[in-house]
């Protein structure tokens, strides 16, 4: 296993972390980099999880790991799957606060904060709303359920 933590600031100012398993995700990190980098909430870190793509996703995410500072690198010398790479992801988390989020998604700015705030509001689980779009339908949107601030309590 390789770790890249770049230029990255103290784990422990990170409020939340998202945990990012990537296997050959290459054509759509740039797309999950702009989408967290402008993320509204700025106290996270992102550990991408490289589960041994053979693409460009390793030159990318070091890349994006000098470029943005709560960007970490782990990069698996074995194909284990998307679950393996989760709980290697896990195993570096220090926030009290954890979600994932598939190397394929797209999430708006809105996305961390939105979430943040629902559970310090008092919520055991926070859930999102989501669209979702279909490539091999060109790019078709399919409503999904839609973000619901309500909070559960048990």
């Amino acid at each position: 296993m390789k770790i890249n933590w770049g230029l990255n600031i103290q784990v422990s100012a990170c409020e939340v972390s998202v945990i990012v398993p990537v296997h050959n995700n290459g054509n759509n990190l740039p797309n999950i980099f702009h989408d967290l980098e402008n993320q509204t909430l700025t106290k996270f870190c992102v550990y991408f999880v490289d589960d041994a793509s053979t693409d460009l996703s390793e030159l990318l995410i070091n890349q994006a790991v000098q470029d943005d500072n709560r960007f970490f690198y782990i990069h698996l010398a074995e194909n284990m799957g998307q679950s393996h790479a989760r709980e290697v992801g896990l195993r570096h988390v220090t926030t009290k606060f954890v979600t994932f989020l598939d190397a394929d998604d797209r999430v708006n700015s809105k996305w961390l904060e939105k979430m943040y705030n629902s559970i310090l509001s008092g919520a055991d689980i926070s859930i999102v709303g989501y669209d979702m779009f279909e490539n091999h339908l060109g790019g078709k949107k399919i409503q999904g359920p839609t973000f619901s601030n309500r909070i559960l309590r048990g």
